[in-house]
Protein backbone atom coordinates (compact mmCIF):
# COMPACT_ATOMS: atom_id res chain seq x y z
CA UNK A 1 0.00 0.00 0.00
CA UNK A 2 1.32 3.44 -0.85
CA UNK A 3 2.05 5.36 2.35
CA UNK A 4 0.63 8.48 0.71
CA UNK A 5 -2.91 7.16 1.02
CA UNK A 6 -2.53 4.56 3.76
CA UNK A 7 -4.38 6.71 6.37
CA UNK A 8 -7.31 7.15 3.97
CA UNK A 9 -7.51 3.40 3.31
CA UNK A 10 -7.41 2.71 7.06
CA UNK A 11 -10.30 5.14 7.54
CA UNK A 12 -12.27 3.43 4.76
CA UNK A 13 -11.69 0.07 6.45
CA UNK A 14 -13.00 1.48 9.75
CA UNK A 15 -16.07 2.93 8.02
CA UNK A 16 -16.68 -0.37 6.20
CA UNK A 17 -16.60 -2.27 9.49
CA UNK A 18 -19.15 0.15 11.01
CA UNK A 19 -21.48 0.18 7.99
CA UNK A 20 -21.32 -3.53 7.24
CA UNK A 21 -21.73 -4.97 10.76
CA UNK A 22 -24.37 -7.47 9.62
CA UNK A 23 -22.78 -8.23 6.24
CA UNK A 24 -25.89 -6.72 4.62
CA UNK A 25 -24.11 -4.35 2.22
CA UNK A 26 -23.50 -7.05 -0.34
CA UNK A 27 -20.31 -7.62 -2.29
CA UNK A 28 -21.42 -8.02 -5.90
CA UNK A 29 -20.67 -4.56 -7.29
CA UNK A 30 -19.27 -1.20 -6.18
CA UNK A 31 -19.16 2.13 -7.94
CA UNK A 32 -16.14 4.39 -7.48
CA UNK A 33 -17.33 7.89 -8.40
CA UNK A 34 -14.49 10.41 -8.77
CA UNK A 35 -12.17 7.41 -8.99
CA UNK A 36 -9.12 9.39 -10.01
CA UNK A 37 -6.38 6.97 -11.00
CA UNK A 38 -8.00 4.07 -9.12
CA UNK A 39 -5.96 3.92 -5.92
CA UNK A 40 -9.02 3.37 -3.70
CA UNK A 41 -10.39 0.76 -6.08
CA UNK A 42 -7.10 -1.11 -6.12
CA UNK A 43 -6.31 -0.76 -2.40
CA UNK A 44 -9.80 -1.20 -0.96
CA UNK A 45 -12.74 -1.98 -3.25
CA UNK A 46 -11.33 -4.91 -5.24
CA UNK A 47 -10.64 -6.86 -2.06
CA UNK A 48 -14.28 -6.52 -0.98
CA UNK A 49 -16.34 -6.54 -4.18
CA UNK A 50 -16.56 -8.91 -7.12
CA UNK A 51 -16.89 -6.05 -9.58
CA UNK A 52 -16.11 -2.31 -9.58
CA UNK A 53 -17.28 0.36 -12.04
CA UNK A 54 -15.11 3.49 -12.07
CA UNK A 55 -16.09 7.01 -13.17
CA UNK A 56 -14.28 10.36 -13.21
CA UNK A 57 -14.47 13.66 -15.09
CA UNK A 58 -10.70 14.03 -15.57
CA UNK A 59 -9.52 12.47 -18.83
CA UNK A 60 -5.96 11.95 -17.56
CA UNK A 61 -7.23 10.13 -14.48
CA UNK A 62 -9.47 7.94 -16.63
CA UNK A 63 -6.50 7.02 -18.82
CA UNK A 64 -4.60 5.86 -15.72
CA UNK A 65 -7.65 4.03 -14.38
CA UNK A 66 -8.05 2.19 -17.70
CA UNK A 67 -4.59 0.70 -17.13
CA UNK A 68 -5.95 -0.69 -13.85
CA UNK A 69 -8.85 -2.26 -15.76
CA UNK A 70 -6.37 -4.09 -17.95
CA UNK A 71 -4.32 -5.28 -14.97
CA UNK A 72 -6.93 -6.11 -12.33
CA UNK A 73 -9.64 -8.72 -12.34
CA UNK A 74 -12.94 -7.22 -11.24
CA UNK A 75 -12.73 -3.76 -12.79
CA UNK A 76 -15.57 -3.95 -15.29
CA UNK A 77 -16.03 -0.39 -16.44
CA UNK A 78 -13.95 2.79 -16.53
CA UNK A 79 -15.72 5.78 -18.03
CA UNK A 80 -15.45 9.52 -18.42
CA UNK A 81 -18.32 11.01 -16.44
CA UNK A 82 -18.41 14.38 -18.18
CA UNK A 83 -21.70 15.49 -19.63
Amino acid sequence: MNSCHEPAIKKLEEMWDILNTDDECGTDRAVDVACGTGRVTKSFLLSRFKSVDMFDTCADAIDEAKKLKQDELGVDRVDDATM
